[in-house]
């Protein structure tokens, strides 16, 4: 705490802190904790059923995997919640809604054999992910949390992925895949980019890094993971560049 209020007096001025009454700090969130913050969520879940005289019951089993998928050190509960969203809630809907689910019925939720991810489920967090972090708008803070979470768990999951079945055709599955993969991939490379140019560039904006440079902008440029960006000169033929205006 002692060294988070020498970085605040570093940041703001006296007359703002002394209007101040208490700094809380949030710890990151343990696996443990997001445990807690699971049987939380699952609880209200199943309140709500009550009130239509379905019973639900989930599985240790389906517990783990809920955190498996939802569980981020970086994000904290946001995600987790999202995943029992779509694990549960939407499929508990889908089945009420057609009648497989009706009131004084149980419902258990449990885990099936195997990993039940896919590649479309892998391309969607992994977009959210890169617009959260390192779209229009970001700054170093928001590179290094889509960089953890990339190069993390999504990877992870990507490298996992497996089609469904097991014959021996070229299938769209597979496709979807490789695609997958090499998302992985290219996120990884732009987000090793972004943050190796300390500058705003075209339609990108680091808010710490706020100054544009009309000079250097019309350049290609080349990064490496903890390397300066090089530069290369783009050619324009018929069109002398000008000076922009933002």
């Amino acid at each position: 705490k002692e060294k988070i209020s020498d970085e605040l007096k570093e940041q703001f001025k006296p007359e703002f802190l002394n209007r101040v009454d208490e700094i809380i700090i949030f710890h990151k969130l343990s696996r443990e904790d997001a445990a807690k913050v699971c049987d939380l969520f699952l609880s209200v879940l199943c309140e709500r059923l009550k009130k239509r005289e379905i019973e639900l019951d989930v599985s240790n089993a389906a517990k783990d995997l809920l955190l498996d998928e939802g569980y981020d050190p970086v994000y904290g509960a946001r995600p987790l919640k999202r995943v029992i969203q779509r694990r549960l809630e939407d499929a508990i809907s889908e089945e009420i809604l057609a009648n497989k689910i009706a009131s004084g019925q149980k419902v258990l939720a449990d885990a099936k054999d195997g990993d039940d991810d896919n590649a479309y489920r892998v391309m969607d967090d992994l977009s959210e992910t890169m617009e959260r972090g390192v779209a229009v708008l970001c700054d170093a803070g928001s590179i290094a949390r889509a960089q953890v979470v990339v190069n993390g768990p999504i990877a992870e999951r990507a490298r996992r992925l497996r089609p469904h079945s097991d014959a021996r055709t070229f299938n769209q599955e597979l496709t979807a895949i490789w695609e997958a993969r090499h998302l992985v991939r290219l996120a990884e490379a732009m987000i090793a980019a972004t943050d190796a140019r300390h500058e705003s560039r075209g339609s990108l904006k680091r808010t710490d890094f706020p100054d544009r440079d009309d000079a250097t902008c019309l350049n290609h440029s080349m990064t490496a993971a903890g390397a300066a960006p090089l530069r290369q000169p783009v050619h324009v033929v018929d069109i002398e560049p000008g000076a922009r205006s933002y």
